[in-house]
């Protein structure tokens, strides 16, 4: 599974998440689905959480001061990739990553509230939705599909759930792919996303299983290198001061003094 920040242009952005399924987990397409709105509902009743963009900088901060070695070709094609959809200032290009502006809680929040049923397009993409037989994948593969579907169909459903409201709205097989992309030619097919199943997805029942993780708290914020004890001594003056004393290899002197 992956999250991105999908296509972003001056005309509009997207927010995509991408997850691989099994041929049971392509059957079962919708089910997962719910999970995810069930994620996003409770990261918003849950509300933002200001450490989280903390956690962020400090991981993109220790990224650039201990960069992994990276081809040139790789690291040009990096930063053009920054610069594309950015108006970014040249002095700050090569930290970009590392700058984040203040938090606005009110504007995460907002976007929050968007992420629902209601502006959602849900891509299902596979060999086996191919018309051609020819170019499907091996027989074992196709068996294992049919199989897949032919028995989440036959399976008993929990009334109310995301499997009984979707029924055979979203035929899995290759019959229901009438379409063509106009420039690449790719086949497709376009259905509506039941009303139920909308209506489950803006307000989906609370999953036992999920959570949201607690604070890391091993994610350094200070790199600073501490003497080591058996290279110096200190100890703290009365007044205050401390004094430091530098233990030498061979037959110097040592030396003292305060700050």
């Amino acid at each position: 599974a992956g999250v991105n920040a999908g296509d972003d242009t001056s005309a509009g952005a997207t927010f995509a998440v991408e997850i691989e399924l099994t041929a049971a987990g392509l059957a079962r397409w919708a089910e997962v689905a719910t999970i995810v709105f069930q994620y996003i509902k409770l990261l918003r009743d849950t509300g933002v959480m200001p450490w989280v963009q903390d956690e962020l900088r400090n991981l993109a901060r220790l990224r650039f001061r201990f960069p992994e070695e990276e081809e040139p070709t790789d690291h040009v094609e990096r930063l053009a990739d920054i610069m594309a959809p950015s108006i970014i200032k040249p002095e700050e290009l090569l930290m970009w990553e590392t700058l984040y502006d203040e938090l606005d809680a009110e504007l995460v929040a907002e976007l929050m509230r968007h992420l629902d049923a209601r502006s959602v397009i849900v891509e299902l993409s596979s060999p086996w939705f191919d018309p051609d037989p020819a170019r499907r994948h091996d027989r074992d593969e196709v068996a294992l599909h049919k199989a897949a579907i032919a028995a989440f169909e036959a399976e008993r459903r929990e009334p109310g759930s995301a499997a009984d409201i979707l029924g055979g709205a979203v035929p899995l097989t290759p019959d229901g792919i009438d379409s063509t992309e106009r420039w690449f030619g790719t086949k497709f097919a376009r259905t509506p996303l039941p009303d139920a199943l909308a209506a489950l997805w803006n307000d989906p029942p609370p999953h036992p299983d999920l959570a949201v993780p607690p604070r890391n708290k091993f994610i350094p914020e200070n790199l600073a290198l501490l003497p080591h004890p058996d290279d110096m001594a200190a100890a703290l003056n009365p007044d205050g001061t401390r004094s430091v004393l530098r233990r030498g290899g061979g037959g110097g002197g040592g030396g003292r003094g305060g700050g």
